[in-house]
């Protein structure tokens, strides 16, 4: 999902970006399960149980903003692009989607599924060598 701000492209949420973050969440929650902070100080006490670890996640998965999750400075392809070479940004960053953007503003999506659709269609042919 593109993001968008005051009418320019920002950032963008994939999901890879929220599985990443989740995985980091249940790394932190796993590694800093047995020591706590509270009234009594810093202490460590026994390892919580994979279902407190999982709901400590949960919690805090649902207090993240997009702001928490996107990737701030995605590949974007400028509205002229050659097709070629857009095939050539989806196969250099492994992505499957990229936002086209005219000076900063969005103004489409490419994917992976567009291209092979202007070739099922024909529509995209080899240039003739001569």
């Amino acid at each position: 999902f593109p993001v968008i701000d005051d009418g320019k492209l920002v950032g963008i949420v994939s999901r890879s970006d929220f599985v990443r973050q989740l995985c980091t969440e249940r790394q932190v929650a796993e590694t800093v399960s047995d020591f706590h902070f509270d009234e009594r100080g810093f202490y460590e006490v026994e390892m919580e149980s994979l279902q407190q670890v999982a709901d400590r996640v949960g919690e805090r998965i649902e207090s993240l903003s997009v702001a928490d999750v996107m990737n701030r400075r995605p590949y974007t392809i400028p509205l002229n692009l050659p097709i070629r070479e857009v095939a050539h940004q989806f196969m250099t960053h492994h992505v499957h989607r990229l936002p086209v953007t005219d000076q900063g503003v969005l103004v489409g999506m490419l994917t992976t599924i567009d291209l092979a659709r202007l070739i099922a269609d024909g529509r995209l042919q080899e240039p003739e060598r001569s």
